[in-house]
């Protein structure tokens, strides 16, 4: 599958008026994040209308496969060893390729994503389901 999404410069930021703002305040901690994807793939009998955020969300839908909601994080962005929640993990650190010979885009990536059955328990270490293509 295909998925068209843009790149933004700015970085993400923790909100400094909420709960985790003033947390991170407390501990005296910056509120920047990393730049970020956050991918949703969910089974389209469970699929539901999202609210729209300032970060950017690729909802895709995968019939008969269990929900499956992370983030990517682009190589090239700050913060990746400082991220202000701590959640940039190895294997969801990505590197944007130039996209040659395509007016209406610049980068691409290709990610695999790994889905279990509906019904059946994923133990996160072999690809079950076909993979989806950024």
């Amino acid at each position: 599958m295909s998925v068209r999404s843009d790149l933004t410069l700015t970085l993400p930021q923790v909100p400094g008026d909420g709960p985790a703002g003033k947390l991170l305040d407390l501990l005296d901690r910056h509120h920047y994040r990393p730049g970020h994807i956050h991918l949703i793939v969910r089974d389209s009998k469970t699929m539901h209308t999202r609210t729209a955020r300032a970060d950017k969300v690729a909802q895709i839908t995968c019939e008969g496969f269990q929900s499956i909601t992370t983030q990517i994080f682009d190589l090239e962005t700050p913060y990746l060893d400082d991220d202000s929640v701590f959640a940039v993990k190895d294997g969801l650190t990505v590197k944007f390729e130039p996209r040659k010979s395509d007016p209406r885009a610049t980068w691409e990536l290709v990610y695999d994503i790994s889905m279990a059955p509906i019904g059946q328990v994923s133990t996160g270490s072999t690809p079950i389901a076909p993979t989806g293509a950024w």
